[in-house]
């Protein structure tokens, strides 16, 4: 039988210059101390723009302007750090994107119909000439650049009804959004009656792929799986298919990628909630544990920096109560009781309804 090929991990003791590669434009954090002494001899010519607190000079790294990527945006009322990070993390959860925040970065993923984008998000100081001003600046870590730059539109859009874009970049804002059709980045199903084969061509590469390779046909599926008709097709295949994702979750490494795990979830839901598929036990004490182990942080893992997903959560227990199961063998009850823990704890009302109503009809035997 073939097997899994999961060589993909880079050394994470290479930390955040590894994982950026050559999408990183500057290791801002590297760039603090040495500029503080270069900026406390520039004289001070505009006061408005350069009349920080303390707490905003010790709190954000600082940027050379021509440092910056296109994606980027300068803010106004941002002299509070905090109160900054707490209004973006709001816009993020409100987007709902899985996100995770330490110190001044967030890290997160989008997913939009067929593509995904791995991004960062940074709080600076950016510094054009003697003139210092706080802007946020993202970063694709991997993934599709057209829907970070989507991604990144979005949130100037919501700092500027909040009041944090300075008046240059609202007015350059307008101009760049006056033509709602402007947008033409967009995606349509495949068609997969025209190729039943593909299917089942994609079943034998999550046996046998590389990383890369499983995690692009499982969102594919992911997004195709949308269409009723070619969720038919996918049926055709069931059986196959959820046997190939059941072995993918027993790999750690790809249990513990927000792509790999989201995107199966997702796969499993479709079929579970047309009734096309039913799991047994094990399988289903399997996507309890998943469910269970992306409710919290773990340790910080620049390969895997999110650790905690909403969006995972809330596809299982939709998917358990699809499910319609009543009696679960004894050995369950820990799993059980744990899921009614973090139905009791989440912010997420289709989470803790959810996966309190199913808690609540299981009877273990």
């Amino acid at each position: 039988m073939s097997t899994l090929n999961y060589n993909y991990k880079t050394d994470s003791s290479d930390c955040d210059d590894h994982f950026y590669g050559s999408f990183k434009s500057v290791d801002v954090e590297a760039l603090s101390t040495s500029l503080s002494d270069v900026l406390t001899r520039g004289k001070r010519t505009t006061t408005e723009q350069r009349n920080f607190s303390n707490a905003l000079k010790q709190e954000y790294p600082s940027l050379y302007a021509k440092d910056a990527p296109l994606t980027h945006v300068c803010l106004k009322n941002a002299e509070d750090f905090q109160q900054t990070m707490n209004v973006l993390k709001n816009i993020l959860t409100e987007q709902e994107v899985d996100f995770r925040h330490t110190d001044c970065r967030i890290f997160g993923h989008i997913f939009k119909e067929n593509s995904h984008c791995a991004f960062k998000l940074h709080l600076v100081n950016l510094i054009d000439q003697e003139i210092q001003t706080p802007a946020l600046v993202a970063y694709r870590m991997e993934g599709c650049a057209f829907s970070l730059t989507s991604f990144f539109e979005e949130i100037k859009k919501s700092l500027c009804k909040l009041g944090f874009v300075t008046t240059d970049e609202e007015q350059d804002f307008d101009v760049e959004f006056d033509d709602e059709g402007a947008d033409t980045f967009g995606f349509s199903y495949l068609n997969l009656s025209c190729d039943e084969e593909l299917v089942d061509h994609w079943c034998e590469r999550l046996r046998s792929g590389h990383f890369e390779e499983i995690s692009s046909i499982l969102l594919l599926l992911a997004y195709n799986g949308e269409n009723a008709r070619n969720l038919e097709i996918i049926s055709h295949h069931k059986q196959r298919l959820v046997d190939s994702i059941f072995v993918i979750l027993a790999n750690q490494n790809c249990n513990n990628n927000i792509c790999i795990v989201r995107n199966i979830c997702k796969v499993i839901f479709q079929l579970a909630g047309n009734g096309l598929v039913q799991l047994s036990w094990e399988k289903v004490g399997t996507l309890m544990s998943i469910l269970i182990a992306w409710s919290h942080d773990k340790p910080f893992d620049v390969n895997n920096p999110v650790t905690c997903s909403v969006e995972i959560q809330r596809t299982i227990a939709l998917t358990l109560n699809a499910l319609n199961l009543v009696n679960a063998p004894s050995t369950y009850s820990p799993l059980l009781q744990q899921l009614n823990v973090v139905a009791q704890n989440s912010s997420n009302e289709t989470v803790s309804k959810t996966l309190g109503a199913f808690v609540s009809h299981i009877a273990v035997c």
